[in-house]
């Protein structure tokens, strides 16, 4: 039985090990416009939800698109693509009147190994939000207090 324990706390080491060595996604930070965290890229974004799309629009090798089975005509979303072969072509509205494709993207922006930010978890984002509240808090007096200088007040 001891020995079991032992070979589980070694196993349990390489573990915390491994997680040690482990990249974290950075937090997408809510204050303000955020530049894209890949080098080079220099998108300016204003939320996380339009980071997600753009990171998925440009930086991504290959993206999946759905061609009509009759003249094949791509589409970006499968709905449109279904929705073509129904109302051009008088198909069924169903999967099998498309068909679908991986495609190289021709937007495509090398990541050089970026991780993507993530959301973060609620309590996450509330802290960030509280620092950064707390630090313009903090330059708005400094700048309270150049300007009284600046201007004769102590």
């Amino acid at each position: 039985m001891a020995d079991e324990f032992v070979m589980d706390l070694e196993e349990n080491e390489k573990d915390v090990i491994k997680f040690k060595n482990t990249k974290l996604r950075p937090i997408w930070e809510p204050m303000g416009n955020k530049e894209c965290n890949v080098p080079c890229c220099n998108v300016q974004l204003s939320n996380f939800d339009k980071y997600i799309k753009h990171w998925s629009e440009v930086h991504v090798e290959t993206i999946t698109v759905y061609a009509c089975i009759v003249c094949t005509e791509r589409f970006g979303k499968r709905e449109r693509a279904m929705q073509h072969a129904s109302v051009v072509h008088r198909k069924e509205r169903d999967d099998n009147n498309i068909k679908i494709i991986e495609v190289n993207n021709y937007k495509y922006k090398n990541d050089y190994g970026t991780l993507p930010y993530r959301k973060g978890s609620p309590l996450e984002r509330k802290s960030i939000y509280e620092r950064e509240k707390k630090k313009a808090q903090e330059e708005r007096k400094l700048l309270k207090r150049k300007i009284e200088k600046h201007r004769g007040f102590n």
